[in-house]
């Protein structure tokens, strides 16, 4: 449907028609689409070992998923690596499945006792 449009000139009391075009909108948003790559990698970590990175920084990461699985006594500690070197960072236990929508690296620690097994999934785009 065509929209006419009449403008008149104040100064000289013309006046024009015009034909209204629409304007092409583009809407940026988030990405929701599926990632066009994925990886998994598991880290059994039998308490001491010296922090280890699972997951390197990448501006194209949709997301990681980080399961940890082990004895109910084991934990590690998840972050930068001047936290998980240090005693600081997030803990993760057993049962913990954790998602990470950033684009950051991630290190790994375990708690200096008990093994435990940590199985990361890397999605990213294009």
């Amino acid at each position: 449907m065509d929209i006419i449009h009449e403008i008149e000139d104040v100064f000289d009391g013309t006046t024009e028609k015009y034909k209204q075009e629409p304007v092409p909108v583009k809407i940026e948003s988030e990405r929701m689409e599926a990632a066009d790559y994925a990886s998994w990698q598991t880290y059994r970590l039998t308490g001491l070992e010296p922090p280890q990175v699972i997951l390197a920084q990448d501006a194209k990461r949709r997301r990681a998923v980080v399961i940890v699985t082990g004895i109910a006594a084991a934990s590690l500690r998840i972050g930068a690596l001047g936290s998980v070197s240090n005693g600081q960072g997030g803990s993760l236990f057993p049962g913990n499945t954790v998602t990470l929508e950033n684009q950051r690296e991630h290190w790994i620690i375990g708690d200096g006792v008990n093994p435990i097994t940590v199985t990361v999934l890397d999605e990213r785009y294009q």
